[in-house]
């Protein structure tokens, strides 16, 4: 059967859990699992349950990832995922911190520590006139 046909039916959370269970059966030690803003499609709260079993598996089965993500609560939650029972490898907070250029660039550096628990969407919002009265100012009469 076709991806498509194993998510026949199935939400976008749902499809993402399945694939990500697949995933999480082959992953072994010496793997690098990447996961880009997983489970973002369902409440924070629920998201984050879901987001801290796997990280806690993760931490068991010690391979390495990177999972991109605006579930900021996790961070609180390093420690618990690291003293995991047979733990054998290492979860750890990384922040991509941004800098402008004077010309406009952009550029990162990656420091360890953890996040701010800001992800700067009002600023934004803002830059593109998304609060209630610039939406209200701007419409056509």
């Amino acid at each position: 059967p076709t991806s498509h046909e194993h998510n026949y039916g199935k939400g976008r959370l749902e499809s993402e859990c399945a694939r990500m269970s697949a995933i999480l059966r082959r992953l072994q030690g010496d793997d690098l699992l990447l996961m880009d803003e997983s489970f973002s499609s369902t409440s924070l709260l629920e998201g984050g349950y879901i987001a801290g079993e796997v990280l806690r598996a993760i931490a068991v089965i010690g391979c390495g990832g990177v999972y991109v993500t605006h579930i900021h609560e996790l961070t609180q939650q390093v420690g618990q995922f690291n003293a995991a029972p047979g733990r054998t490898g290492c979860i750890d907070n990384l922040v991509a911190q941004m800098e402008s250029g004077a010309d406009g660039t952009r550029s990162y550096r990656i420091l360890r520590t953890t996040p701010d628990g800001l992800s700067y969407a009002k600023g934004i919002a803002r830059k593109y006139g998304l609060s209630c009265e610039e939406i209200l100012a701007g419409r056509s009469r």
